[in-house]
């Protein structure tokens, strides 16, 4: 453990043992805020120098010198040769012991501790003692409703034929190939794969060039060139996005363009766009539509259902009706507890959090966020931009996922759910064998990283939810 933390997950068997050590330890406890403390604790400097002391006769007893016999060798010669170490040793075990102990005669539960607290202007010396601040967090404390027989009721699980036939238009699709349009007259359609010379205008030199166009020749200004130009781009209409730029409405503007004619959509570009000139300003972005591929599915026949493996398209469609019963199951297993616990959360009413997690967790969320955004093409500054323009809504859903962990935390402990070393050790095998990656490597790499505590807490949560779930009254409404 590093000096300037404490740890507090399975802190009651250390705490118990630190209970028989005899050292006069002084505390004193202040408030910060909501479910914050810090306590200054202090341990006088006659039990340092004692301790240390203690430490090092018994080195003495039991260390080997070459030219002297155990338990012979001079105490001054332990003391320059082993002093310090002996004195890191004993500020480990005093730091932990004053901890614990300040923690007892403050009357702070162990298991009220959250995370871990980190020490603070830490002084240790045989002539000035020991003492250190640490803050703490605190779990914030609330009346567990009953939590039983919790009435929920939700419409009845059901597969329809339209499901079907969506899951089998998905599975034509994976199948599909794409192929490119030859007819010179063929027109861009939904979901195409295009082809386009890009031209990126301002809007003001765009229009002033239309308007200079329909002038006679003799009375043409200077000519006018786009910001940027940048030739066969692959554009894929679903997504508004040409290159670097985020295009709004990008399959309307190009829905019905022919093969060699242009599109144009609106647009501002970026803060951060390449030509500074053009760096937050209205534009037109034009595209040439060089060339179109689209999505060919193959046609549902009982020749091509046997090609991909089936007997007939009836058993097609029979293993799809079974595969979304199982998709829905799984949704509305998920659905169920996140209901009870909104209703859990709902009786429980409001209760204090500690502000500090609040923001630690939302600072998370907004780098996770952020992560989703630029793997999905975004730019770092874009992807920052959205991020704040969901802060509220990011803030709401985080404060309700640390109400539902604590309530779930309560559930648990009340009802001595736990997580065996056995529930872990099936999990990372899980994991594992989905990655297709070797147990040990998968175990060592959550060892490196330390996230086996986190994946405990995962699976607490997990058991504890469907202990809710399978002590809930599920109704099916009525059609």
């Amino acid at each position: 453990m590093a000096e300037n933390q404490m740890t507090h997950l399975d802190t009651a068997d250390e705490q118990q043992e630190q209970q028989g050590h005899k050292h006069t330890v002084n505390s004193t406890i202040e408030d910060l805020g909501t479910c914050k403390k810090l306590i200054k604790v202090s341990v006088p400097p006659d039990e340092v120098k004692k301790e240390v002391e203690e430490q090092l006769v018994d080195l003495r007893r039991n260390v080997k010198v070459k030219g002297f016999r155990q338990g012979k060798v001079p105490q001054d010669m332990i003391r320059k040769q082993w002093g310090e170490s002996v004195r890191q040793n004993v500020k480990k075990h005093l730091l932990e012991h004053a901890y614990f102990q300040a923690l007892k005669d403050r009357d702070v539960k162990a298991d009220r501790l959250l995370g871990d607290s980190r020490v603070e202007n830490l002084k240790f010396s045989e002539e000035e003692g020991l003492s250190f601040d640490v803050t703490i967090l605190l779990r914030p404390t609330f009346e567990l409703p009953e939590y039983k027989h919790i009435h929920i009721e939700l419409p009845k699980l059901k597969v329809t034929d339209e499901d079907v036939e969506k899951a089998l238009e998905g599975f034509r699709r994976a199948r599909g190939e794409i192929q490119p349009m030859e007819d010179p007259n063929s027109v861009v359609e939904a979901e195409d794969f295009l082809t386009c010379d890009v031209e990126v205008w301002l809007a003001d030199e765009w229009e002033s060039k239309q308007d200079a166009a329909k002038k006679p020749e003799g009375e043409q200004p200077a000519a006018l060139k786009p910001l940027k130009e940048m030739k066969d781009q692959e554009v894929h209409v679903p997504v508004d996005r040409v290159g670097e730029l985020d295009v709004e409405d990008l399959q309307d503007s190009l829905m019905g363009v022919k093969i060699g004619e242009w599109g144009e959509v609106e647009t501002d570009l970026p803060q951060d766009f390449e030509v500074v000139e053009g760096r937050g300003e209205p534009a037109i972005v034009r595209l040439k539509i060089n060339a179109i591929k689209r999505l060919v599915l193959p046609p549902l026949t009982e020749e091509w259902a046997k090609e991909s493996g089936y007997d007939s398209i009836e058993a097609l469609r029979r293993e799809a009706r079974e595969d979304i019963f199982r998709r829905k199951e799984l949704a509305r297993i998920s659905d169920i507890e996140g209901r009870i616990l909104d209703k859990l959360s709902e009786k429980v009413g409001a209760f204090d959090m500690p502000p500090d997690l609040i923001d630690a967790e939302l600072q998370d969320q907004r780098r996770r966020r952020e992560l989703e955004l630029r793997y999905e093409g975004k730019t770092e500054q874009e992807a920052k931009n959205v991020v704040d323009e969901e802060e509220e809504e990011l803030k709401v859903r985080t404060v309700q996922n640390l109400r539902h962990f604590f309530i779930l935390d309560e559930v648990a402990k009340k009802e001595r759910i736990r997580v065996s070393d056995a529930d872990v050790d099936a999990r990372i095998a899980r994991i594992a064998q989905g990655s297709g990656k070797p147990l040990a490597e998968v175990r060592r790499h959550f060892e490196e990283r330390k996230v086996i505590p986190q994946l405990r807490h995962e699976l607490l949560a997990e058991k504890t939810r469907a202990f809710l779930r399978e002590n809930a009254k599920i109704v099916d409404q009525q059609d």
